[in-house]
């Protein structure tokens, strides 16, 4: 029961997350008048809100199982090693400008900030 009050809170964390996400997109389309600051952000923060639902799948699972932890682990691993790849990708290759990928970052921890301080 408690496992499921924390699912719904995790959900609602990423569809707040979401929403920033969305909104910030537009705004800094808008205020740069670049398509890449507003691409920027969106990757940012897609890949940033990708790997908080995976780790936070993937951690569910590891508290359900009582055994065979092994290749959970493994599983959480290749995921943060496909999770570096990504911004190494999006930085190096695709020379996605920085500031507005850190900025699409922040959605999520804008997200948390928004949801515990609302709901207590």
């Amino acid at each position: 029961m408690e496992l499921e009050a924390g699912a719904r809170k995790l959900n609602r964390i990423e569809r707040d997350s979401l929403l920033i996400l969305l909104g910030s997109t537009f705004l800094a389309g808008i205020i740069t008048g670049k398509a890449s600051a507003g691409g920027g952000v969106l990757l940012g923060g897609v890949l940033i809100l990708a790997n908080f639902h995976y780790l936070w799948r993937f951690a569910r699972a590891a508290l359900e199982q009582d055994s065979g932890k092994g290749p959970l682990l493994a599983r959480i691993t290749l995921l943060f090693l496909l999770f570096l790849g990504a911004v190494a990708c999006s930085l190096l290759v695709l020379k996605v400008p920085l500031i507005p990928f850190f900025f699409g970052t922040l959605s999520l921890p804008a997200s948390m900030l928004l949801n515990s301080l609302v709901f207590v």
